[in-house]
């Protein structure tokens, strides 16, 4: 590694971290918000998932060595998500970026997986359920997906 060594892309993706994080200290990375982001992206995860499968079954599998192909599925999709809330709440320049053409992915990544084109590694299917399975309160859905969110603006 010529160009850019791994502390220095460290360095990098930290600054971008506190960046994005930071209410009033700059100089270090705010992970509280960071984690409202995660929950937030975990909560588009459960109520898109929670169409075709119990979302307390998968949350209990992906901790288990055997369902590492779909904790890595899942953790990936989780990010996308969750960065793209950081970015956003920042007013960071989303538009037309890499960022959100991941995000629009994921979003329909979960779409296929909550209309059953996109099947979960190892996982059963509820039996023709239009319902879903979640004690979170900060998100709405209905049968057309994903309406809307909690405010993590004022993270």
């Amino acid at each position: 590694m010529v160009y850019l060594t791994l502390s220095e892309f460290d360095l990098q993706i930290q600054s971008e971290l506190r960046n994005l994080t930071s209410n009033d200290n700059p100089d270090t990375a705010n992970d509280t918000v960071i984690e409202e982001c995660i929950d937030l992206a975990e909560s588009v995860l459960d109520s898109y998932i929670g169409i075709s499968y119990n979302v307390s079954e998968i949350r209990a599998y992906v901790l288990l060595p055997t369902y590492k192909e779909l904790k890595d599925f899942l953790s990936r999709i989780t990010f996308v998500i969750a960065r793209y809330y950081l970015y956003s709440r920042k007013n960071a320049l989303v538009s037309e970026s890499i960022v959100e053409k991941e995000y629009e992915m994921a979003i329909e990544t979960l779409k296929g997986i909550r209309d059953r084109e996109i099947k979960l590694p190892g996982v059963s299917l509820y039996p023709n359920s239009n319902t879903y399975v979640s004690n979170r309160d900060d998100y709405v859905l209905n049968q057309k997906g994903f309406k809307e969110f909690g405010n993590y603006e004022n993270y």
